[in-house]
């Protein structure tokens, strides 16, 4: 998996005062991202995410089916995407040099480039809404050698 960068598409400012994501190169493979954000509310337990997957096919991003709604407390408390923080009122918060960590992704999806929008709600209103570019890729080296493995057992197995 190779993340590529975090954008901003637009945040509430009713909601929060300050809302910034900066993309670098971690070293001369990662791409990793700097979060900053201060919320004006106390959203308790009512931040709830949703993330919705749109695949790259024919030079533009469709739809994929794959869309879920995480709470945001929950994810973190079950460390569901790598990350470690808290929400508060009136508090600077940043995250940084994160990246994604595949061992936290959905198993089993295509090989492609994706887009992931992520749609943070304080009960029904949106608070910000981030897109987020990544690229999923197997080894097609790994693939060949399990097949050649299957193929010396099936040999020897008859």
């Amino acid at each position: 998996m190779t993340f590529e960068r975090v954008e901003i598409v637009n945040f509430n400012k009713r909601y929060m005062k300050r809302l910034e994501a900066v993309t670098f190169k971690y070293n001369r493979t990662c791409a990793a991202v700097n979060a900053t954000w201060i919320l004006n509310i106390n959203v308790g337990y009512n931040l709830n995410v949703v993330i919705q997957a749109y695949k790259f096919a024919s030079n533009e991003y469709r739809l994929f089916p794959m869309r879920l709604q995480l709470n945001a407390c929950e994810a973190i408390n079950k460390d569901v995407a790598g990350l470690k923080g808290y929400f508060l009122q009136n508090q600077l918060i940043t995250f940084c040099n994160w990246s994604p960590d595949q061992a936290h992704l959905p198993p089993f999806m295509p090989n492609g480039k994706y887009m992931l929008e992520l749609q943070g709600l304080f009960k029904t209103s949106e608070i910000y809404l981030l897109r987020a570019y990544i690229t999923i890729y197997r080894s097609i080296v790994f693939k060949i050698r399990l097949s050649l493995n299957v193929i010396k057992a099936d040999r020897y197995c008859w």
